[in-house]
């Protein structure tokens, strides 16, 4: 059993580094958040996504073959049959295997599915291109409006700031003339009501009445 110990000592120092190298890959190589999911290759091919997945997914398998280990340290280290850390290493194993489950399809998804695409430089760069081109959706394939740039974000807003400023100017003249017209407003006195019909009668309508007293 002593050299089977050995065995599981190194084991456990073995996955306690590929757990620091995973947290690190996933932190500072693959470099996942959020802005690293909305790039062209992970929105139409899923690759950052899967390769976040190989880091932190393997992070969380290398935890349980640490506990795994650790529970056949006891049984094999004392040269006795512990047969709660012989359960508690079964248990552990399960959950680890169960837990590489992610972690392994992910990386059979990027370096399988997508072999060719990651080792052809010319197709990534053609779908940066198909990517940024305006007015164009790679996703659907349908035309939609792409997120402007800032240049094209100014040059929008000129047309509606010069729009606004001729509305303004409308409802200034608008304004002016509503003071300079003399209109009449609703509730006239019943001596303006007489002096309307006054002027009214005034006006002399030839040929609407020819038998004049």
């Amino acid at each position: 059993n002593g050299v089977q110990c050995g065995v599981d000592v190194g084991m456990v120092a073995a996955n306690i580094a590929n757990l620091g190298l995973a947290v690190n890959k996933a932190v500072n190589v693959n470099k996942c958040k959020a802005s690293t999911f909305r790039i062209p290759m992970n929105v139409l091919k899923g690759i950052p996504e899967a390769l976040c997945t190989v880091d932190i997914g393997g992070a969380v398998a290398y935890i349980g073959q640490v506990v795994t280990f650790i529970n056949l340290i006891v049984l094999h280290c004392k040269d006795f049959l512990d047969i709660n850390a012989l359960c508690a290493g079964s248990i552990a194993a399960i959950t680890t295997g169960t837990a590489a489950i992610a972690p392994y399809g992910a990386a059979v998804h990027a370096a399988c599915a997508n072999n060719h695409f990651l080792k052809t430089p010319k197709s990534q760069a053609q779908l940066s291109a198909l990517w940024n081109s305006p007015g164009y959706d790679p996703v659907s394939g349908l035309k939609h409006p792409r997120r402007l740039t800032e240049e094209e974000e100014m040059a929008a807003k000129q047309p509606l700031k010069e729009s606004l400023a001729q509305i303004a100017a409308n409802r200034e003249t608008l304004e002016e003339l509503k003071k300079a017209t003399d209109v009449p407003t609703p509730g006239n006195t019943e001596a303006d009501m007489e002096t309307l019909l006054n002027l009214m009668g005034e006006e002399e309508l030839p040929g609407v009445w020819p038998f004049e007293c």
